[in-house]
């Protein structure tokens, strides 16, 4: 089982002290690093938006529910 499936929350927090090192040691200044967390978001906000205009009900390939349907 995976570090994100046992705890999402210590998780996240160890790729983003480790991301966060490596930009760090590879001379990111705070201003490219904050604008590298800014294009995370971003890409998370197009998945998402891409995930939320999909149809819902049940998926053709897996045959299981969308879980916005509630």
């Amino acid at each position: 089982m995976s570090l994100a499936a046992k705890d999402a929350g210590k998780a996240s927090e160890t790729v983003a002290k480790a991301f966060y090192k490596i930009l760090r040691k590879n001379g990111f200044s705070n201003e490219q690093i904050i604008s590298v967390a800014g294009d995370i978001l971003e890409c998370l906000c197009n998945t998402y938006q891409g995930y939320s205009s999909k149809p819902k009900g049940k998926s053709k390939k897996s045959g299981v529910k969308n879980p916005d349907e509630g």
